[in-house]
């Protein structure tokens, strides 16, 4: 499958990594809360590669909060309610203390990016009709 990737998107695939892994790096040292780690390692990107699709970029929006919103809200509610986990104790994650239905904005933030991000970067990369 990479092997019908251009030697510029292998490249850019290349910078990719080394950027995720330098914002790492920084955001360990300088103690980002999750917002601003999912703003610099997730959101800078996915608005790159949705820029090089230039396809119709609502429907990635739209598709990320249909599939992010009702599983935050089932996942984490249960995970919370029952004890499973509790970010209340962590201030790193709930840093804005925005809670809807029980859950940190935090956890709906990055549940929609995590959607954008991933799908984006596997059509920009290895979509074999782009």
């Amino acid at each position: 499958m990479i092997k019908f990737v251009s030697k510029e998107k292998k490249l850019q695939l290349v910078f990719l990594i080394i950027y995720e892994v330098i914002i790492g790096t920084i955001a360990l040292n300088f103690n980002f809360n999750a917002l601003l780690y999912l703003a610099t390692s997730w959101v800078l990107p996915t608005m790159f590669f949705l820029y090089k699709l230039r396809t119709d970029r609502s429907g990635y929006i739209f598709e990320a909060l249909m599939w992010s919103i009702p599983n935050s809200i089932l996942i984490d509610w249960v995970g919370h309610y029952s004890r499973a986990w509790n970010y209340w104790g962590n201030p790193l994650f709930a840093s804005t203390g925005i809670i809807i239905f029980g859950i940190p904005l935090e956890s709906f933030v990055w549940g929609s990016a995590f959607w954008i991000f991933y799908v984006v970067v596997y059509e920009y990369f290895f979509d074999e009709n782009r």
